[in-house]
């Protein structure tokens, strides 16, 4: 059975500054500029072109980018899946099995077999470098290095990936980080304007305050300068006709 999804909506082009530019939502908006790590991930799914001078939306919900984080999630452990496989068919030698349970979002592994001689590897946590994990199940000395492995997807150990393998990941991993950070410094940047500006509107507003009270000061003063002269003798076409 095929089914039909449809979705009806109203735009008007004033509404662009304030609608998500993927599902029109106009709560909770974020700038793309914030996270052009998964706009990256959008475009090469959907081959949307997204530019910042396209003249279309340039705001995103953030029920939207929780979604592409999970597909963004989601292809990186497609990717590790993957490259774990062909690397274990390439080499044919026995590899970690892992039960993997999670809560509240965060990942949570134990290790369960390994027919591998060198003993069983509890991935855990450790800051390695990419480059130096070569051919970690071949050799004991290598494993016990490395056998506490920290990555995005704790259920596939880094230890059976080659360099190449690894260069390819981590240089995805890279450009995020880099696309994340330079997003902090234009949110910082951004906010440090805002701050500038609304000092400025400040210091604008009190001239103002100052110049109405002086205004208010020389109306006044007229005021009282023309309460002392009276008209007793109104011509209607004239005005008054008192002489001084």
């Amino acid at each position: 059975m095929n089914s039909c999804k449809s979705i009806t909506v109203t735009l008007s082009y004033s509404d662009f500054g304030f609608i998500c530019r993927i599902c029109f939502a106009k709560d909770n908006l974020r700038s793309l500029k914030r996270v052009e790590y998964l706009m990256d991930v959008l475009k090469s799914l959907t081959n949307t072109q997204i530019s910042e001078d396209d003249g279309l939306p340039q705001n995103i919900c953030v029920n939207c980018i929780r979604k592409l984080e999970e597909i963004s999630d989601f292809l990186d452990l497609s990717q590790y899946s993957d490259l774990s496989l062909r690397h274990v068919l390439l080499t044919k030698v026995d590899t970690v099995t892992n039960t993997i349970s999670w809560s509240n979002n965060e990942h949570k592994e134990t290790t369960s077999k390994s027919d591998d001689p060198i003993g069983d590897v509890n991935i855990e946590t450790f800051d390695g470098n990419a480059q130096d994990v070569l051919n970690c199940n071949k050799k004991e000395e290598t494993v016990e290095k490395h056998k506490h492995t920290r990555h995005k997807y704790r259920n596939i150990s880094r230890i059976c990936l080659t360099s190449q393998e690894l260069n390819t990941i981590d240089e995805r991993r890279k450009r995020n980080r880099i696309a994340k950070a330079k997003s902090r410094e234009r949110d910082r940047l951004r906010e440090i304007e805002l701050m500038e500006t609304l000092e400025d509107l400040n210091n604008v507003n009190s001239s103002l305050l100052k110049k109405k009270k002086y205004l208010e000061k020389q109306i006044e003063d007229l005021q009282t300068v023309l309460s002392k002269y009276k008209c007793t003798n109104m011509d209607h076409n004239l005005g008054c006709s008192n002489k001084t």
